[in-house]
């Protein structure tokens, strides 16, 4: 059959446990989240404010 439109899996869910979650939606609410904290992986901290940001190539 021919498709007009394409489906995307917005969560996995195995031996019902969330083992992936596209949009977040198990994850806390952020204002219950407290004082953000680096993760003290550089790649990520640059692009939330975390730590320096990584210098451009």
């Amino acid at each position: 059959m021919d498709g007009t439109q394409k489906f995307i899996g917005d969560m996995t869910v195995a031996s019902g446990l969330v083992v992936w979650d596209l949009n977040g939606r198990t994850r806390e609410s952020w204002d219950k989240l407290g004082k953000y904290e680096g993760q003290r992986e550089p790649w990520w901290d640059g692009s939330r404010g975390g730590s320096r940001a990584l210098p451009l190539e």
